[in-house]
């Protein structure tokens, strides 16, 4: 199981991560997700486009354009001049002279 190689019924070469008679006992108290390999204690080998501990971040989900839908542009807003200027310019006194 699990790529192992058994030579003998019982008598298993079991890949990184793997134990057991027949490799069926993983290193990895979660299972890693999306396709990842337990590569020893708690540490998952992902497969492409995924990452973190358990393989179960995509890669680039944070940004947002990973969650901006396919054909959309960024648009960035920039203030107008006078805009801008109004929001630097200091407030007005209340003092009556």
């Amino acid at each position: 199981m699990n790529g192992g190689l058994c030579i003998t019924p019982g008598l298993c070469i079991c890949p990184p991560g793997f134990y057991g008679i027949n490799c069926d006992k993983g290193k990895c108290h979660q299972p890693c997700r999306n396709g990842g390999k337990c590569m020893g204690k708690n540490k998952c080998k992902c497969s492409k486009g995924y990452q973190g501990d358990l393989c179960s971040k995509r890669y680039g989900a944070s940004s947002p354009s990973a969650l901006r839908p396919a054909g959309t542009k960024h648009r960035q807003y920039t203030p107008s001049p006078k805009k801008a200027e109004e929001r630097h310019a200091p407030p007005e006194s209340n003092y009556i002279w």
